[in-house]
């Protein structure tokens, strides 16, 4: 058995056993909740010390739960690539949502390690805002994606 075609056994077992898809839109989720409250957390409650205006004390806990809940997330995206990109991209079914899903994810994951590596804080902040407009968006592509494909089939 050649090593594609057992990797492609590997991931129908997956499937046949795990609901992968409603396990990724939990961590979609956990990720997209703990990102809106990490920017609301940080816009408007800010906290008075004595050394002045600080960021609230939760903002570390709810940003370490994002960046764990985004490494699980993308790595059952990565699981699903195989499960469920690649065989519609062989036989040549993808769909533009589709096509987009798969920029923005990629685009949210690059802008989340730029943000994590650069060195310049006026690229970091730049890099914040895309991420947290592009994180913002990332649920309703998704629902528009699982939508479209689902009640549009000609």
């Amino acid at each position: 058995m050649s090593d594609r075609l057992r990797l492609f056994t590997f991931f129908q077992w997956v499937e046949s056993r795990v609901n992968s898809k409603w396990v990724l839109l939990f961590f979609v989720m956990l990720s997209w909740c703990s990102g809106l409250t990490y920017v609301v957390l940080d816009v408007f409650f800010r906290v008075q010390t004595a050394l002045g205006v600080s960021k609230h004390p939760l903002q570390h806990s709810v940003l370490s739960l994002h960046g764990a809940s985004a490494f699980v997330m993308l790595v059952l995206y990565g699981l699903y690539l195989g499960i469920h990109v690649a065989p519609r991209l062989r036989k040549g079914l993808y769909t533009r949502s589709g096509v987009w899903n798969v920029i923005l994810i990629g685009l949210l994951a690059g802008s989340a390690y730029g943000m994590y590596y650069t060195g310049n804080d006026i690229f970091r902040e730049i890099l914040e805002y895309f991420h947290i407009s592009l994180g913002f968006t990332l649920p309703f592509f998704l629902a528009g994606h699982i939508y479209w494909n689902r009640y549009n089939k000609a």
